[in-house]
């Protein structure tokens, strides 16, 4: 049995793959395209906190600071609380556990409060 040699398949094979060479790049590209739109779409919908102090002095906050949410604007708030507890305790020698701090969107809308009191363990 004689067999035939096949004419031109191996040049076939590399214009097939080839094609799917191109194919598989192109969905790269439209991935990567679709992930930094994605990308810049979070960033662009990061929101804005304000801080807002209530303690001897009401201190208002009109900067506000960019976190992805809020249980993060409440951890950025309890710490800034403890420090100023600690500040307080140690120039002062007093700690006001009635001070708070409001959480606020920017719609002026109180998201959340952060009291003194509810942060710290007294023991004794």
């Amino acid at each position: 049995m004689i067999t035939r040699p096949v004419v031109g398949l191996p040049r076939a094979i590399r214009r097939v793959r080839e094609r799917g060479f191109r194919a598989i790049r192109r969905i790269q590209k439209h991935k990567q395209q679709l992930e930094l739109a994605a990308h810049r779409s979070a960033l662009a919908s990061v929101p804005r906190y304000y801080f807002h102090l209530y303690n001897d002095m009401d201190v208002q906050d009109l900067e506000g600071i960019e976190l992805p949410d809020l249980p993060a604007a409440r951890a950025a708030a309890i710490e800034q609380a403890r420090g100023m507890i600690g500040e307080m305790a140690k120039t002062e020698a007093r700690i006001v556990l009635s001070h708070h701090i409001d959480i606020e969107d920017e719609d002026q809308r109180v998201l959340d409060t952060v009291i003194f009191r509810d942060i710290i363990r007294i023991d004794g």
